[in-house]
């Protein structure tokens, strides 16, 4: 968990276009 929010912290854009893709996935999955 601690390297994810290492990297979340140095770059958030990646941490929201993880969620934002993550979203997508679990809104076709239960769509």
């Amino acid at each position: 968990m601690q390297p994810y929010d290492e990297v979340c912290n140095q770059n958030p854009s990646i941490g929201l276009t993880g969620a934002t893709s993550v979203t997508i996935a679990l809104g076709k999955f239960f769509s």
